[in-house]
């Protein structure tokens, strides 16, 4: 009863810290998918056996990870974390691994909430809402802690890079931007929505355009130079793009016309116009960065723990300014059709992340199960519809905020924004 009373006594948002800590504790040692073990295993062979971290993508993810299990093999014997990585997950010794793996994520997940409630100076009621948003967000949580993937690190890197953009320091906002590719590749899509915005003239922006692109040239030449094609097969056919690709306009010339893409040049041009009239504060770029997200969610078939990525974007956007209750509302549908998007993946994933706190509920037929009552597919249909839906709304609303029909009727003039001479 004593600490209970000292809880009541905390401030709101350390209380909210300290459930969001607490309820990823207790999922941390129980919950994983195959896919952390392939990541552990790639970043083992770099810490161990010799291999090069610059042999596979998101190589700053797998760098923090080869750090992680050079401090672990100091006080963990080295075979506990070769049997879990084997395939061995419920073991007491194998959830202790599976917990101390997650570490980072964490460590992450922590630095991106003191981001997000420092990027603006707001009021407490502000703070708290957006902390109970993405610290206490289902979807992120699922993402991160049962899935088990690093999603909370590139999340860090663009909330520090607006960080530095709200300061007026726009080297280092772009070199995050930059840097944030390495860590999820996906995240190249900000990149040129990001440059449309950056830069106080044109010289500046091609400055900072090649400053964001210069670590990933970097990257893809030392690759190069390895021999290897990872990165050809992932830009011209690995699964993190195809969705890019997925949902399409068939024309008469037997043509298909990405409809992402389309909306994704759009969405350029409009942060270009916003340039042009000198509309480039943080605030701006959020909304640009949260309208590709929407964009993508609305639009593109993902994994799900893709859907963490917007999250803290979403909530900034919409929590920070006028109030708009409909966000909330909006947010608990996302989060209800949510687990049905699941079924795509028939077992693979529910009951399948199971396996570290139970083998016997792992081995559940979850989807013939349901196939009793319903057509599993179609639950996933409906949910994909529902997602679409919300997204959709979510582009809507930020449009609204953005007043692209005002922007688009405009005059404008490019000479402002040339280099001067001399």
């Amino acid at each position: 009863m004593s600490l209970i009373r000292k809880f009541k006594k905390l401030s709101p948002w350390i209380q909210i810290l300290i459930i969001g800590i607490f309820i990823r504790l207790l999922l941390m040692p129980f919950f994983t998918h195959v896919d952390l073990l392939s990541t552990y295993n790639r970043a083992y062979s770099y810490a161990f056996e010799g291999e090069s971290v610059l042999s596979t993508t998101d190589p700053l993810s797998h760098f923090f990870e080869v750090i992680t299990l050079r401090l672990y093999d100091i006080f963990l014997p080295r075979e506990w974390i070769q049997t879990f990585l084997g395939g061995e997950l419920s073991t007491s010794t194998s959830r202790f691994v599976l917990f101390m793996l997650k570490i980072p994520y964490l460590l992450f997940d922590i630095l991106s909430l003191y981001l997000l409630v420092k990027i603006f100076k707001l009021n407490r009621k502000k703070e708290l809402e957006l902390s109970i948003f993405y610290f206490l967000n289902p979807i992120l949580i699922f993402g991160v802690y049962m899935f088990g993937r690093y999603e909370t690190i590139p999340i860090a890197f663009i909330l520090g890079a607006l960080f530095f953009w709200k300061r007026d320091k726009q080297f280092w906002a772009a070199l995050l931007f930059g840097l944030a590719p390495l860590t999820r590749m996906s995240f190249l899509l900000l990149i040129p929505v990001v440059t449309m915005l950056i830069g106080k003239n044109i010289k500046q922006k091609i400055g900072y355009f090649l400053l964001m692109i210069l670590p990933f040239i970097v990257f893809l030449g030392l690759q190069n130079f390895m021999l290897t094609k990872t990165m050809a097969d992932w830009l011209t056919d690995g699964t993190h793009v195809n969705y890019l690709w997925g949902t399409y306009i068939q024309t008469a010339a037997d043509v298909k016309l990405p409809i992402f893409f389309s909306v994704y040049t759009v969405i350029s041009f409009f942060a270009f116009l916003d340039w042009m009239v000198g509309n480039r504060d943080v605030h701006r770029v959020l909304k640009y960065i949260s309208l590709v997200f929407a964009s993508l969610y609305s639009i593109s078939f993902l994994h799900p723990q893709y859907y963490a990525w917007g999250i803290p974007f979403f909530a900034l956007a919409f929590l920070t300014e006028k109030k708009w209750s409909q966000f909330w509302i909006l947010n608990v549908i996302v989060v209800l059709a949510f687990p049905f998007l699941l079924l795509r993946w028939n077992n693979a994933i529910i009951p399948e992340i199971v396996r570290p706190l139970s083998l016997g509920i792992s081995s559940k037929n979850l989807f013939a199960f349901i196939g009793k009552f319903y057509d599993p597919y179609k639950l996933v249909s409906l949910s994909r519809a529902i997602l679409t839906a919300v997204y959709t709304l979510f582009f809507i609303k930020l449009i609204n905020m953005l007043s692209w029909n005002k922007l688009f009727n405009e005059e404008l003039s490019i000479k402002q924004n040339l280099p001067r001479k001399g």
